[in-house]
């Protein structure tokens, strides 16, 4: 219903309707009404629309899922592992007996534990599941379910997620090196006497509160409200104890919170929760109270961002990521607020499936595939923040470094919760080339987290490899990439022939295809710091960059695109004999989805600006930092497209559908003379060497070119030789010709 006025709104309530949403106001309001509330709304001309005619339907076919006839106790049904459990939804005794079946089946992985009692004296059941491997104080992950009464599929989830830790251990890799290292504890059920009551004879299946009773007939607490980090505070709360949002008398007034609360503080080697709630199909950071960063926004954003691509990686389903605040509404004295500023984990909450056609009253159907999806979500979080340490790169990894000049590398070193690092060992190690023993340099601490370091200088076409080193508390080496030294960063040394550092337009012009917002604009970056999705500062360090808005507040692009666009360029009357042309970029993309489509793509144009434009690089890597592009010219050539007296470059900025939050910013925008001639074509992965890659390159796409030109057709034809064809690419084919070539020019380009 659209609610348009306070009037308004006291009025469908006064008439009956029953509102179903957490924030109760104006503008689009989820209620539940009898035909007769609504032909009253109708008759005064009152704008809504049904969702679903009979809501009691969905409530009755939730009801008679309740006590299914089939595998009651986990059989598997011919499921894999314990899957026809997750059939239907299972009443408080159900998943108290499950646990202990979980226990019984490895009891050396699982133990139930009594978390607390709840008002009415039920037992907060609990289960720690972890290996023996690893000894004593490994890093935990708390997860629990249910705060709020009504909501099944929570409590299904958190169960979903005790049933493949246990069954999966010894079987799943994933799993079982995560049981080596970390602990987890799931509390399914936080509120058992609310739970009890959705299914009770004479109870509310939409009950959300506990059961405390405050007299005069009225009941219940929000247990979600009544967490001390701005309790009674004037978001999403309220003072009157028959209300839906009661936050109690005072903070952890209510046994079942207190008791959360307690297990966390008795189990000081928890990193990170999971407060797992339906609906929504949203993974929200701390802060619920507040629109601003907390401190660890860097490492919040980095992991949710990371869970919510586990989620979609599944079933495609659409999740967003980011603070309440902006995705959802402001709430005060939430339970992830606490874990994360209080016991210093990283908090989150996952509203799970769906996002309003059934609501609460989500079908048994989807219980598995709901689990399915946010298990690995979980196991993402409990990767991340047991990792020790994040590596963040504030104006990215250069990918394309100026010859000849050293290059500062910026890196923010964040420890984990809980984790200590060893401030003074932050090292960077190079190499030139791919081969031969990396050399460390002392990084300097810049302060905090800050730290830097200078790459060296190399020679027009060199190969710089490196990677990033520091110790944790214990004398173990964290590093980046984290299977380092086995892989590296790696970077060419290229001469700049044309930098656009954006302090001017420089003849970049803007445009819009649909988009409503969010056009390009030049400036300076706002930093707003209370919208957490766009860049704090440029990234080359000369002041202004191009952003999708730039103002405070919600600045993102809607519904279409953005187009930022190059003057003509003409290459060839910028590079030096023999040198070949690339494109070099700083950009920037925040998002909260991984499947709307969200993307920044970089296209070119050999036609000058009026196009038409090919796509080169499509991003759709979210983060709050800063990330380098480089596009060799073989990486171009590969796309039929060679810089040109007529070339022109363009970025574009998607906001897809379904539509969300999405910003983006480019800045130090690069054409990059390779130094390296034509005669080295053979090198077809630009690494500085002809080698066993090129050789490989070669052999895995043996064959036709599916759309010419390739860059593994380096020869047109033998003994002609590499470089002897149009930028070395020839004869529409990948074979006898390219192999010899590869092996004619063995050894480091010249």
């Amino acid at each position: 219903m659209l609610i348009a006025s306070q009037a308004q709104l006291n009025v469908a309530i006064a008439l009956g309707a029953e509102p179903l949403n957490c924030i109760i106001g104006l503008g689009d309001q989820d209620f539940s009404a009898s035909p007769g509330v609504l032909q009253q709304l109708r008759a005064m001309g009152m704008p809504f629309s049904v969702l679903h005619e009979d809501v009691q339907a969905l409530i009755d076919a939730n009801m008679a899922s309740i006590h299914p006839g089939n595998n009651p106790g986990g059989d598997d049904g011919g499921l894999a592992g314990g899957d026809a459990w997750f059939l239907d939804y299972k009443t408080y005794d159900a998943v108290s007996a499950y646990m202990d079946t979980l226990v019984a089946l490895r009891p050396d992985l699982a133990t139930k534990l009594n978390a607390g009692t709840s008002i009415e004296g039920r037992t907060l059941h609990a289960l720690r599941i972890t290996s023996a491997a690893g000894g004593p104080g490994k890093p935990a992950i708390l997860i629990n379910g249910c705060q709020h009464a009504r909501e099944w599929a929570a409590v299904m989830t958190a169960m979903y997620a005790a049933d493949k830790l246990v069954r999966g251990q010894g079987i799943d890799l994933r799993i079982t090196a995560l049981l080596d290292r970390v602990e987890f504890y799931i509390v399914p059920i936080v509120n058992p006497d609310g739970y009890e009551y959705t299914y009770a004879p004479g109870g509310n299946r939409l009950w959300r509160k506990n059961r405390r009773d405050n007299g005069g007939g009225v009941f219940g607490v929000d247990l979600n409200r009544n967490w001390s980090v701005d309790w009674g505070g004037p978001n999403s709360t309220s003072s009157d104890p028959a209300n839906e949002l009661y936050y109690g008398t005072s903070a952890f007034s209510e046994p079942e919170s207190a008791a959360m609360r307690d297990f966390a503080i008795a189990h000081p080697s928890m990193v990170a929760h999971i407060d797992v709630h339906s609906y929504g199909q949203l993974v929200l950071q701390a802060w619920g109270y507040t629109n601003a960063e907390n401190p660890d926004h860097d490492m919040s954003v980095s992991a949710g961002t990371a869970m919510n691509e586990s989620i979609a990686d599944v079933h495609g389903e659409f999740y967003e990521n980011g603070p309440g605040g902006t995705l959802l509404y402001l709430a005060s004295g939430v339970m992830r607020d606490w874990t994360h500023g209080v016991r210093g984990m990283l908090g989150y909450t996952i509203e799970v499936r769906d996002q309003g056609a059934t609501g609460f009253l989500l079908p048994a159907d989807q219980i598995l595939p709901t689990g399915q999806e946010n298990f690995p979500a979980m196991l993402t979080l409990a990767e991340r923040a047991a990792a020790g340490a994040e590596f963040f790169f504030p104006t990215g990894v250069p990918q394309a470094i100026t010859a000849l000049s050293a290059t500062t590398l910026r890196v923010d070193i964040r420890p984990t919760p809980q984790a200590a690092l060893q401030t003074s060992t932050a090292k960077l190690w190079w190499r030139v080339g791919s081969a031969g023993s990396f050399a460390p340099v002392a990084m300097t601490n810049l302060g905090g987290v800050q730290y830097q370091a200078s790459l060296p200088a190399l020679s027009c076409g060199q190969r710089l490899e490196f990677y990033v080193e520091i110790l944790n508390g214990a004398g173990a080496p964290l590093r980046s990439p984290a299977n380092a030294p086995s892989s590296a960063y790696a970077a060419i040394a290229l001469r700049n022939a044309l930098t656009y550092d954006f302090q001017t337009v420089a003849g970049w012009t803007t445009s819009v295809s649909g988009a409503t917002a969010g056009a390009w604009q030049r400036g300076v970056p706002v930093n707003d710091p209370n919208w957490p999705y766009d860049p704090r500062a440029d990234a080359d360090g000369s002041g202004s960059c191009w952003l999708t808005g730039n103002a405070l507040g919600n600045s993102d692009v809607d519904n279409g695109s953005v187009l930022l666009t190059s003057p003509a360029i003409n290459a060839p009357s910028l590079l030096n004999t023999g040198e070949r042309a690339g494109i070099a970029y700083a950009w920037f993309l925040h998002r909260v989805s991984p499947v709307a489509g969200d993307s920044l793509k970089l296209q070119v144009s050999v036609g000058g600006t009026g196009g038409p434009y090919t796509d080169v690089i499509t991003h759709n890597q979210s983060g709050t930092m800063w990330r380098r592009g480089f596009v060799s010219y073989d990486q171009l050539a590969a796309l039929g497209l060679t810089l040109g007296s007529n070339t022109a470059v363009r970025l574009v900025a998607l906001d897809g559908n379904p539509q969300s939050i999405i910003e983006a910013a480019v800045d130090d925008v690069r054409i990059v003379a390779d130094c390296r001639s034509a005669t080295c074509a053979a090198d077809i992965n630009d690494n500085g060497a002809i080698d066993v890659n090129d050789l490989l390159a070669v052999i895995t796409t043996w064959g036709p070119c599916p759309a010419p030109p390739c860059a593994a057709d380096i020869a047109p034809t033998w003994p002609a030789g590499p470089g002897s064809g149009v930028g070395g690419h020839g004869n529409g084919a990948i074979d006898i010709n390219d192999l010899l070539a590869v092996i004619a020019g063995w050894g480091p380009c010249p």
